[in-house]
């Protein structure tokens, strides 16, 4: 719905319609290489924790 937002709201700015579907295509390929770097940097912390638990324990 937010992507909706966008479009329509560069609609409203006077962007013709290809251009709306460029803009909201350029937005979600940088939302998506946002998501996939926090899972990259999330599993390597999370295996970080892992691995000082595990020196605790032994």
């Amino acid at each position: 719905m937010k992507l909706q937002i966008i479009q329509i709201s560069f609609g409203n700015l006077g962007a013709d319609a290809r251009k709306q579907d460029e803009i909201v295509k350029g937005v979600v390929k940088r939302l998506n290489e946002l998501y996939n770097e926090y899972k990259r940097v999330g599993s390597v912390v999370s295996q970080i924790d892992e691995d000082e638990v595990d020196d605790e324990v032994a």
